[in-house]
């Protein structure tokens, strides 16, 4: 589902946006500490040194807050003692403070070249290599600065917040949580620390950690992104928690509330989750991402109508985002008297993003819905060709080459998927069900196929509907009633709005003789044809 996806997506950038904050906070910390020490070093050369009072006037216009000047003092100064390392990582120090890194990660390397064990210049260089991204690099520098001083708080700190972009989270934890005194007077790495906990399965740690900043008299925004490191470990009941602690306070009424809504969405409180957005619409903060949540919250109780209006509104507010057209484009194309709407949906969308497999695959499921099946045919090997590694393309492209009448290239492409997606449910079950019709058509060899088709796909997960539903069917053709009523069962359990699963059932029950069982299951089966069978 096209809401899942944007979702989880939208919520990774959420969790990020500290992190240029955080790179710039930490690499002050460190320049400070290296500046102090090196200030100290430099009182100690002779002071009639030219370059010296270069430099002197370098750091007094630094600490004045003139960057522009320090810089060119310090130029100065490298100029004249090109082979000092103070000089050399004091111009470097200077120009990070200004976001040249480039520049400045050129000169702590040759102040850690010249001066290789200088504990303050190699953090330094750690600081500038991991703003740069050059994170293996970084992390070595601070290895061994650990390893010289394994109590070094700058460098536990550093080295803990790129190990948690290298997604070692497990150093991440062991780094960070040796320097509480620094992670708690910096939010951007108690996050880092409580994404690291989550990621290992440390939920309860993670918890404290996100606890200690909703407990802190910190920005409103800090405590937003606490609950949308909480909500990507889909730990709901924490996110919920810090999102609420704020609401009075927080500026972006729309993002917050949206964000609940999320929650009452993840754990099935649809009608909550409407409510809340209902709210931020009647306030006039209207947005694609809000309508398309509502069109999902009112779909999941049956309010067909409104959703398909409210995703409407989503593709009106927002043209250019693809999710809103897939959206729209699945609610319609399971209702048979859209399919019309639906197909229209998936022109735009393949018009609008032509390089998208996704409107593709869309666009050739509703074709085959509507037994358009040589357009669809068209569809799914353009789906195919944007993106060879999805398996619903070529699973569709299969069905829809079965019914086009091109039996042999529909078998070649479901042979070609088993070997490409041994293990995709959707393969084995679409697979089975043709070749039962291939069965139907005089294939002896078919009916054993699909059987065993069916029975792999159980046995690969036993939570899908459908390879229940074909077996039961089978065995109903067959004349095993009271096996086909267990088969049929355990697929209504499964799933139980599926139409073509009770008319299945009720025909089970009438031959058994069980009338009364047998009405029950058709009328649940009238009351949902309409609404999402297929015929």
């Amino acid at each position: 589902m096209g809401f899942f996806a944007a979702s989880r997506a939208s919520m990774r950038r959420g969790a990020l946006r500290p992190q240029l904050k955080s790179r710039l906070a930490i690499f002050v910390l460190c320049a400070l500490s290296c500046f102090s020490s090196l200030h100290f070093a430099l009182t100690v050369q002779k002071p009639s040194s030219e370059a010296q009072l270069h430099a002197e006037k370098g750091i007094e216009a630094s600490r004045a807050g003139d960057l522009s000047t320090a810089e060119h003092e310090l130029r100065e100064a490298v100029q004249l003692a090109p082979d000092d390392p103070f000089f050399l990582a004091t111009l470097g120090s200077i120009l990070g403070m200004q976001r040249k890194l480039q520049e400045a990660g050129s000169y702590f390397e040759k102040a850690v070249k010249i001066d290789p064990g200088n504990v303050e210049v190699r953090r330094h260089l750690a600081a500038t290599q991991w703003q740069l991204g050059k994170l293996p690099d970084a992390y070595k520098n601070l290895e061994y600065i650990l390893s010289i001083n394994s109590n070094d708080k700058p460098a536990l700190l550093l080295a803990g917040m790129v190990a948690e972009n290298l997604k070692d989270y497990s150093a991440a934890a062991r780094w960070l949580s040796k320097a509480p005194e620094l992670v708690d007077q910096r939010p951007e790495a108690q996050l880092a620390l409580a994404r690291s906990y989550y990621k290992l399965g440390r939920q309860e740690d993670a918890r404290k950690v996100l606890g200690k900043i909703s407990g802190a008299v910190v920005d409103a925004k800090v405590v937003f992104w606490a609950g949308q490191e909480a909500f990507s470990a889909q730990d709901y009941g924490t996110a919920e928690a810090l999102f609420l602690s704020i609401q009075p306070s927080y500026a972006d009424k729309a993002s917050l509330g949206y964000a609940i809504a999320r929650i009452q969405y993840q754990t099935r409180r649809y009608a909550g989750a409407q409510k809340t957005l209902s709210e931020l619409t009647a306030q006039g903060l209207a947005s694609g991402d809000i309508y398309s949540l509502l069109g999902w919250c009112q779909f999941r109780q049956g309010q067909f109508e409104d959703a398909a209006g409210a995703l409407e509104r989503a593709v009106e507010l927002e043209p250019q985002k693809e999710g809103y057209y897939l959206d729209l484009g699945t609610i319609l194309a399971g209702r048979r008297r859209k399919l019309t709407a639906a197909l229209q949906v998936a022109k735009v969308a393949v018009q609008r993003f032509p390089d998208s497999s996704r409107a593709y695959q869309l666009k050739g499921l509703v074709e085959t819905r509507l037994e358009y099946y040589r357009d669809a045919v068209q569809s799914y090997q353009r789906a195919r060709e944007l993106n060879p590694s999805t398996a619903d393309a070529n699973v569709g492209l299969a069905v829809a080459q079965w019914g086009a009448g091109l039996t042999e290239e529909a078998v070649a492409t479901f042979e070609h998927g088993l070997q490409e997606f041994p293990k995709d449910p959707e393969h084995l079950q679409e697979y089975a069900r043709v070749s039962l019709k291939m069965a139907e058509l005089g294939n002896r060899a078919a009916e054993g196929r699909a059987i065993s088709l069916l029975k792999k796909a159980i046995s690969m997960d036993d939570s899908q509907p459908e390879p229940f539903y074909q077996l039961g069917s089978l065995a109903l053709v067959k004349g095993n009633v009271q096996e086909a009523v267990e088969l049929l069962k355990r697929a209504a359990d499964l799933d139980p709005k599926s139409g073509k699963v009770h008319f299945a059932l009720s025909r089970a029950f009438r031959r058994l003789g069980r009338q009364q069982d047998a009405g029950k299951e058709f009328q649940l089966y009238q009351s949902l044809k309409d609404e999402r069978d297929m015929p």
